[in-house]
């Protein structure tokens, strides 16, 4: 289901939205997923106020459209008044998944207080107090020396790199928060960079923008994952709080995984599948719908298969290392919004608070098509076994507590024999 998207914009703007595939809406107080706002003829107060009237006390990303609100607080995201679709999809797409972030997070710690818990303190600086770190690459152009400039006349550190050989051994060796890549007069090597930057585990969400002569290859640089494009007829300064913008959006998304790993704690995790405990998951559920009631929440629920297989496995004793196993990869195989969870020795499930029923049975799927791919040694030399699982999901209502779904989830799937 298309996010909703309310638009105080110019009709192109909201022409753009919906092209990009959201669905948009002129006015409250209609539920809406994110807030856009432009600078068309309205000053940056006008638009500050537009955006907290449609925030309200929510934590709905708001993403301004326009040079004259790069730099304005009060929002979450920024692109250019002319974005293209892809970019206006990318942009509410990454803000939307950081609000999720932040407020699982959230949920996660208002949990932990049901059980009297609480994540230990961080015993080191948050990375958001240091200034920004950019990676320029290329040959030194006007153009590329005019962006380092005015990022550093905004505070961020900016590092050089002539070619992408070196620039990889600069981003795996230095914590950069986003780079700048030379397509001025190298398109193919650009495209090259930004295609392998998507590929690498390690700097996969590290925002990357491409620096273009003309605005026609923006569509191909969007393809292969980039998410920022500055045309070389722009003011450095825009593009470059343009820029800051997505290294402090990758700021927040860190800090709420490193949150997420401090409340892992020992009481609310199954020790031997490192996944959550469904006393925790029917913490979350009650949590969640303390804070936002009208959130959707689902659980998608995968139960082992009892076939000769998992006979063969648990005859030589192996079964219960098997699904151990199958519980740290599915621990692995969620988002990180997304609380996995063990309810019981056959039983794992996945709660979603995004997507309804369709995207929790979709996640619980995808975890089994994983896990069923997979061999697991019985014992018998050389004769490893696979595993099967069912799948299920229900939408959570308002009609009972967190604990009693957690239970109805399990029950879900009875013990299926091949």
């Amino acid at each position: 289901m298309p996010a909703t998207v309310l638009a105080y914009a110019a009709p192109l703007a909201k022409a753009r939205l919906r092209e990009a595939g959201f669905t948009v809406i002129t006015q409250g107080p209609a539920q809406h997923d994110a807030v856009v706002v432009d600078d068309a003829g309205r000053t940056v107060l006008e638009a500050q106020s537009l955006a907290n009237m449609a925030r309200g006390r929510s934590a709905i990303p708001v993403i301004a459209l326009g040079d004259t609100l790069a730099s304005a607080v009060g929002f979450d995201a920024v692109a250019p008044a002319d974005a293209p679709p892809a970019l206006l999809r990318a942009r509410i797409e990454q803000a939307l998944r950081v609000a999720a972030l932040e407020e699982e997070a959230g949920v996660r710690a208002a949990a932990l207080a049901t059980f009297g818990l609480a994540a230990p303190p961080v015993w080191r600086a948050e990375p958001s107090v240091a200034p920004p770190r950019v990676l320029v690459v290329g040959s030194p152009s006007r153009h590329l020396m005019a962006l380092s400039g005015a990022l550093e006349a905004l505070g961020a550190v900016v590092g050089a790199s002539l070619t992408t050989f070196t620039a990889f051994d600069h981003l795996h060796n230095t914590a950069f928060d986003a780079c700048a890549m030379c397509g001025i007069d190298d398109i193919e090597t650009a495209s090259a960079f930004v295609s392998t930057l998507r590929r690498n585990a390690a700097l996969y969400h590290l925002p990357c923008a491409v620096v273009l002569a003309d605005i026609e290859a923006s569509g191909l640089m969007f393809e292969r994952g980039a998410d920022e494009v500055i045309i070389t007829r722009e003011a450095p300064e825009p593009a470059a709080q343009r820029l800051l913008r997505l290294a402090q959006i990758r700021r927040r998304r860190d800090a709420a995984r490193n949150r997420f790993a401090r409340m892992r704690l020992p009481s609310v995790v199954d020790t031997a599948s490192s996944l959550h405990t469904g006393a925790f998951m029917a913490a979350c559920i009650d949590a969640r719908r303390a804070m936002r009631p009208d959130a959707i929440q689902a659980i998608g629920v995968l139960r082992l298969i009892e076939d000769s297989a998992s006979a063969t496995l648990s005859r030589f004793g192996a079964l219960d290392s098997a699904l151990a196993q199958a519980g740290a990869m599915a621990d692995r195989l969620v988002r990180a919004e997304d609380l996995a969870a063990r309810l019981d020795a056959t039983t794992f499930a996945v709660l979603t608070a995004v997507g309804g029923r369709s995207a929790a049975e979709a996640a619980a799927r995808r975890i089994a098509a994983v896990l069923e791919c997979s061999a697991w040694p019985t014992g018998e030399t050389g004769r490893p076994a696979s595993l099967a699982f069912a799948c299920a999901a229900c939408e959570i209502t308002s009609d009972a507590d967190g604990a009693a779904f957690v239970d109805r989830a399990r029950r879900l799937l009875e013990t299926r024999r091949a």
